[in-house]
């Protein structure tokens, strides 16, 4: 893993909303498309945080509606 993706994943695992996450998870794309980075995009770990990001704050909603 490249120090940008862990830098990606920290943004990921900082974010507290979905609107949050999804603009971050943009930048990363952006840079990583702009700049040459090369990374596919099945193997980001930056990608994978995202996914992961988006179903615990999901949960968290689903969960904060039942209370």
């Amino acid at each position: 893993m490249t120090r940008f993706e862990e830098i990606g994943i920290d943004r990921q695992k900082a974010s507290h909303s979905v609107s949050e996450a999804n603009r971050n998870f943009d930048h990363s794309c952006t840079l990583c498309c702009t700049t040459g980075k090369r990374i596919l995009c099945d193997r980001c770990g930056i990608f994978h945080a995202h996914d992961n990001v988006l179903g615990v704050l999901a949960t968290a909603r689903r969960t904060n509606r039942r209370r």
